[in-house]
């Protein structure tokens, strides 16, 4: 498995064109959404937001979900992550 930077994308929420919800959890939800013209999942963060991206953003392999960035506003806290 090939560790990348962790340098963190930081993603406003005005940038996200959420659809419809594709998964509930004890820890969030997901949802389909577009970035920057791109079919993405977003999953909206309850806690430990900065652990989870950091680790994300460590990853890279062909197996695992490629980590695309953050969003972090006010009590909104999402991870945005390929489909």
């Amino acid at each position: 498995m090939e560790n990348k930077s962790s340098e963190i994308v930081l993603i406003t929420k005005d940038e996200l064109d959420f659809k419809e919800c594709i998964g509930k959890g004890s820890r969030g939800s997901v949802f389909r959404a577009y970035w920057k013209g791109k079919e993405c999942a977003v999953k909206q963060v309850l806690e430990d937001i900065e652990k989870e991206a950091k680790l994300l953003s460590q990853l890279s392999h062909d197996n695992i979900i490629t980590f695309l960035g953050a969003s972090i506003e006010f009590r909104d806290a999402f991870l945005v992550t390929g489909l």
